[in-house]
């Protein structure tokens, strides 16, 4: 196999099976590799590869082997297509001991992979009419890595799982539930503690993903490289905290459910969050502390990201309304710093004069005990707002049944003493449903997407 550019290998071990069938059963294998790989594994790799046509070319259920690569300075991804008579051929093949070589070294050579199983129409045969279903999916394996283990294995079923296997539409408890955090670290015990509830209530496993800790593991420099929705995708999310910007953004593949209500009474009662516009404190003998934004004018301002409803746009938006300056204009330089909490301490330190924070973040933020003291140095020169507040959105393809089972937990949580203390440990009241239209002002007001 060559290693280093495009490459396609098309094998047709049974050419009349493949002829004459009018239906297949089909695995498609997906992986990600490494960068870089350790050349002993390619080696290993490239040995098994040759063993492996072999073996396939013994196996009389198998009928095809596509294989296709992309050069390692694209992006190293790796398919293949294996083509069977049916789910029977997968059976065999997986008691194959070169199978079994080949999973055992997969962690060192793939970053993630994906395997679909589907049954799919012949194109070629007769009997097979224009109008058929091309194919039908069947299920969905996930594998990911990290540090060259394996961090989590998933599967989703989209027809009838086995028998034994209990289903929630296209959602199958054979894995955990999904949920993903993309909030702000600082949130991510509080949505850890209301997955558990979900879980407990529901009778069914469920996982939390902490999003932003294994971005910016996986990136380092480069936080977000992929945007909501393919992270949505690739760790197989159902449901997930996210921000109301990729609520609109991804609003065709989501669902929106609810939204927590803070319980300080500038939020009246409401699922809305301001942004808080921060400096810090100065001692008395030195330069006043500012107490206006025109204060702030031909400062350093801090960033977390460009894409920050909370930490960019609502004050784009306010400076431009205001007083008709971009922020490239109003402030003397911008300096990125990649979440609300590094933003903070940018303040803290001096590095920064100013930033921008989501007020539940930071109010989140000011109630950990160890940093209540840090945080009175802070002041709150402007509250930019009200915005509504982040939401917990899922997929498309979840049941409906299973969407109105998680709502109705949630909104009815503070009533249970288990549930209200949870809220009010994290300073929030209640969840209350909302939807698409709660989120149309980030839509019109988000002018600097």
């Amino acid at each position: 196999m060559d290693q280093g550019d495009y490459y396609l290998r098309p094998l047709v071990f049974q050419l009349q099976r493949l002829l004459s069938l009018s239906s297949f059963f089909v695995v498609g294998f997906f992986g990600w590799r490494w960068h870089p790989i350790d050349e002993n594994v390619l080696h290993q790799i490239w040995a098994l590869d040759t063993k492996l046509l072999e073996h396939l070319k013994k196996l009389d259920r198998i009928i095809a082997y596509v294989s296709f690569k992309k050069p390692m300075e694209s992006d190293g991804e790796f398919f293949n297509i294996v083509i069977l008579d049916d789910a029977l051929g997968k059976d065999l093949w997986m008691q194959n001991g070169t199978h079994h070589c080949a999973m055992s070294i997969s962690n060192k050579f793939y970053e993630r992979v994906r395997i679909h199983n589907f049954n799919m129409k012949s194109p070629i045969n007769p009997s097979v009419k224009a109008v058929d279903v091309p194919f039908e999916p069947r299920c969905t394996t996930y594998v990911s890595f990290q540090h060259k283990q394996t961090w989590w294995r998933g599967q989703r079923w989209y027809l009838p799982p086995p028998s034994g296997v209990v289903s929630w539409g296209l959602v199958s408890s054979r894995r955990p539930l999904r949920f993903g955090s993309f909030m702000g670290h600082v949130a991510y015990s509080f949505h850890k503690q209301i997955t558990h509830m979900i879980g407990e209530r529901l009778g069914v496993p469920v996982e939390l993903v902490p999003i932003n800790d294994i971005v910016d593991q996986r990136f380092q420099r480069v936080k977000f490289a992929q945007t909501v929705r393919d992270n949505i995708e690739e760790y197989g999310l159902d449901f997930a905290f996210i921000c109301g910007v990729e609520f609109h953004k991804n609003h065709s593949d989501l669902n929106v459910i609810v939204a927590p209500v803070r319980a300080e009474g500038r939020y009246g009662d409401r699922p809305v969050y301001f942004a808080d516009v921060i400096v810090r404190k100065e001692p008395e003998d030195q330069q006043g502390t500012p107490k206006t934004l025109e204060d702030l004018r031909g400062s350093v301002f801090g960033c977390n990201e460009m894409t920050s409803y909370s930490g960019y746009h609502m004050i784009a938006n306010h400076l431009q309304d205001n007083f008709n300056v971009s922020i490239s204009d109003f402030f003397m330089e911008t300096r990125m710093t990649t979440s609300h909490a590094s933003s903070i301490q940018q303040v803290l330190s001096g590095m920064v004069t100013c930033a921008v924070i989501d007020s539940t973040i930071l109010e989140m933020e000011a109630s950990i005990p160890e940093r209540s003291e840090e945080y009175r140095k802070l002041h709150v020169v402007h509250s930019l707002g009200p915005a509504p507040m982040p939401p917990l959105v899922c997929r498309r393809y979840v049941h409906p049944d299973l969407i109105s089972s998680v709502r109705d937990i949630l909104v009815t949580m503070h009533d249970l003493p288990e549930g209200s203390g949870m809220l009010a440990e994290s300073g929030f009241s209640k969840f209350v449903p909302v939807d698409e239209k709660h989120y149309e002002s980030i839509l019109t007001e988000n002018r600097w997407r």
